[in-house]
This record gives structure tokens, sequence and C-alpha cells, in this order.
């Protein structure tokens, strides 16, 4: 079993490049860059999403909370996202920055915090 899974893994980085040159075909959509560089290979399970939060980020003029972001997924894929998973998408992709936190109010009561997030091609500074 682990000579096939060496084998597999061989396979990928001897053809990372040409993996890499269609990937780049497939950003030429309206999604805009769908695969961030700073990884070993392309992460293909959140391609979709990646894109749609970071163009949703970069028509935004303002960044917006964790919860907008959200909200916005549910309403605009067709199978919605976990706040988990949403999760995982923003922290684990370089592109996308967590630039501040914001306390919100709960809604029986107490407060907590609420990261704030932007795309690394609106960041100015």
């Amino acid at each position: 079993m682990m000579g096939r899974i060496q084998e597999m893994l061989s396979f990928l980085t001897s053809h990372r490049s040409s993996i890499e040159w269609r990937a780049d075909e497939m950003d030429q959509g309206n999604h805009g860059v769908l695969i961030s560089r700073d990884h070993d290979f392309p992460i293909m399970r959140t391609r979709r999403i990646r894109a749609l939060i970071g163009k949703l980020l970069t028509e935004r003029d303002h960044p917006m909370s964790f919860r907008e972001i959200l909200d916005w997924c549910n309403q605009n894929t067709k199978h919605g996202m976990t706040a988990q998973g949403l999760g995982n998408v923003l922290s684990k992709n370089p592109e996308f920055i967590e630039c501040d936190r914001v306390m919100v109010k709960g809604t029986t009561s107490g407060r907590y915090s609420q990261s704030v997030w932007i795309y690394k091609q609106t960041e100015q500074g």
C-alpha cells in the first residue's frame, strides 16, 4: 500500500508544472485567480469556494466579517457552507488576511469576538 502512495506522490511532483498549467487555463474564467502558488500542489477541494470568496472580497470596498461571508456563501452557493469549513478555507489560505477582530453582541446574552477578513490584493498599506 505504501508503494502505491509513494508512486502517486512521485507522479504528482514530477507532473506538477503540467497540473498548474492546466489549472491556469481554468483560471481564465470569471472567478479570477483560483489556485494559491504558496502550496506544493493545487488544493482542488476548496478551489471553487476560494475563488468565490476572493471575488466577493475584491468587489467589496470594505473588509467583511466572518458572519457576513458565511451568510453570503449560504445564500449564493448551492450547498452552502459550515462555519468550520469556512474557517478552514479562510485561515489556511494565504490570500485571505484577517485584518481585525470586532466584538459582537450575542443573540441571547453576552459578547464574543468575530474576525474581519480582506483579500490580499485589496490590502492597502
